[in-house]
């Protein structure tokens, strides 16, 4: 009898189930690597957002209705939302949603014209499943870390 040239079932079944191991351990990789670049973003982009309310105050902008405001105000925790402040009125300037279902801890930062003091040191933690960033704001600015 002639050996036939080919694959028996069992070697095809092996091969089947490591391809699905090693598509398995990728998938969880790759799903944690997602987490964590989601995270990274949005701590960046919170960071540049303060930033920018603090240089709102600085730079004297008209606030929402025209007028000259008092202070600037961000607020996270949700989207994260830039108000002007005229005798103790938010006015919403602009508003920013975090992607990937990475959420900031809830804080508010005043910035006062026109010199933008008024910010303090704080910790702002963004996190998404097991990921999480900490946004560092002193007075003078923010960065992510």
């Amino acid at each position: 009898m002639r050996k036939k040239p080919g694959f028996t079932l069992v070697e095809i079944i092996i091969v089947i189930v490591i391809i699905g191991i090693i598509s398995a351990v990728s998938w969880s990789v790759l799903g944690g690597a997602k987490k964590s670049a989601a995270v990274n973003d949005a701590c960046n982009q919170t960071a540049a957002m303060i930033n920018k309310t603090r240089n709102y105050a600085l730079s004297g902008k008209d606030g929402a209705s025209g007028s000259i405001p008092d202070s600037f105000r961000i607020k996270t925790g949700g989207p994260i939302v830039i108000y002007s402040v005229v005798s103790n009125t938010e006015t919403q300037m602009e508003s920013f949603s975090l992607a990937g279902g990475v959420s900031c801890n809830d804080k508010k930062l005043t910035y006062k014209v026109p010199d933008g003091s008024g910010g303090s040191n704080q910790s702002i933690v963004c996190s998404v499943g097991g990921s999480s960033r900490t946004v560092s704001v002193t007075p003078y600015t923010a960065i992510c870390q």
